[in-house]
């Protein structure tokens, strides 16, 4: 079940307005001119050097932005959200032959039927576009003991980890569901986000 190929790069969708919250970088990047601007009407040099250390902060934050935004993403299906997010882990990339990321798996269940996570299934693409596929050992057994029944307005999250070869690379999949009302199944999936050991340009 699930995904039959991997999704290709120009797959990757905007999220919807349902993903959308936060401050976004367009809004930061105002910011950063609102506070050079000011920078030009002020005289003391003390009052110059605090705006530049502002819009320089600001700039930052932007930076990190990006980046989260490229590492994550967003999708909601049947009323499930279901939200991915990245995290390049250095210390332990230093023991291994490439690159280590976590990664965290959040689902909301936002409909009005009971529904259970029984099943995941996830694409990894490195740089070079080799792609890999993963299935958990033990399959939806292993999900089934420790992922709960989500009432309405229930959540869930699942950290795990991966590695690939390359500085970058991306992953997507589906999560298996299944309503428990009526046991209709479905996948939900996971939108393509980035693996990236840099930061983005």
């Amino acid at each position: 079940r699930g995904l039959k190929e991997a999704p290709e790069e120009h797959e990757w969708l905007p999220a919807e307005d349902a993903c959308r919250d936060g401050v976004s970088g367009e809004q930061l990047r105002e910011v950063a001119r609102a506070v050079f601007r000011s920078r030009r009407t002020v005289s003391n040099p003390d009052e110059k050097h605090r705006f530049e250390e502002d819009a320089f902060l600001a700039l930052r934050e932007i930076s990190k932005q990006r980046m989260r935004q490229a590492t994550s993403s967003c999708n909601v299906i049947n009323g499930l959200k279901v939200r991915a997010t990245a995290i390049y882990q250095p210390e332990d990339s230093e023991n291994v032959d490439g690159h280590v990321f976590c990664y965290r798996v959040t689902i909301q269940n936002q409909s009005e039927r009971r529904m259970r996570l029984v099943g995941r299934h996830w694409y990894v693409i490195d740089g070079n576009g080799k792609v890999g596929d993963s299935q958990p050992e033990g399959g939806e057994t292993q999900i089934q003991s420790g992922a709960p029944d989500l009432q309405p307005g229930q959540g869930f999250e699942y950290y795990s980890g991966v590695d690939i070869s390359t500085e970058e690379g991306t992953m997507c999949g589906a999560l298996h569901m299944v309503t428990m009302d009526d046991g209709a199944e479905f996948d939900a999936i996971v939108n393509p986000f980035a693996l990236r050991a840099t930061p983005v340009e």
